[in-house]
C-alpha cells in the first residue's frame, strides 16, 4: 500500500472543515510566537500641552484620563485632537474652542467657564453645525413637456 492509500481522507475526497482546522491548528503551534497587538493604554511618552492641558486640568484627570497619543492637527477638520483613555480632547482652530467628549457627554470651554452637556444637545452660545448642502435639480424649460408627450 502506498502512502497515498494510507491517507485516503486527505486525497480521495474534498477536504473536510474539521480536518482543515486540525491541520491549521497543528501548523500554528509550530510557528514561533508572533508579536501581539499591545492593549490600548497610556503612552508614557505623550503629554498634554497648552489649551488641551488646561481643559484637562479644569475637567479633572479622573474624567479625561491619561493621554494615549500626543496632540496632532487634523487639517481636514481644522482641529487639534488628542485621544485619551477617557475620550477625545479637541481644539477648534476656527473659533479657538476646546472641548472634551467621552462619547456621551461634551465638556466645553465657554463664556461661563467649562460646561457639560449631552452630545445630543447644544450650548446656547454654540454655533449650529453646518447644514448639509441642499441639492436643487434644475430641469431645462421644455424638458418636462417633452418627457410627458408620447
Amino acid at each position: 500500500m502506498s502512502w497515498r492509500g494510507a491517507l485516503p481522507v486527505l486525497f480521495d475526497r474534498a477536504p473536510r472543515p474539521a480536518l482543515l482546522a486540525l491541520v491549521f491548528a497543528a501548523f500554528a503551534l509550530l510557528l514561533p510566537p508572533s508579536r501581539s497587538v499591545p492593549p490600548v493604554h497610556a503612552d508614557s511618552h505623550c503629554t498634554f500641552v497648552l489649551g488641551l492641558a488646561s481643559l484637562r486640568a479644569s475637567i479633572g484627570p479622573a474624567i479625561v484620563g491619561d493621554c494615549l497619543e500626543d496632540e496632532h492637527f487634523d487639517p481636514a477638520y481644522g482641529t487639534a485632537e488628542q485621544h485619551t483613555s477617557g475620550g477625545l480632547l479637541v481644539w477648534h482652530k476656527a473659533n479657538n474652542w476646546t472641548a472634551f467628549t467621552d462619547g456621551h457627554h461634551t465638556w466645553g470651554s465657554g463664556p461661563d467657564g467649562v460646561q457639560v452637556r449631552l452630545n445630543t444637545e447644544r450650548f446656547a452660545w454654540e454655533r449650529d453645525p453646518p447644514s448639509p448642502p441642499t441639492i436643487i435639480a434644475v430641469v431645462p424649460s421644455g424638458a418636462a413637456s417633452r418627457a410627458a408627450s408620447p
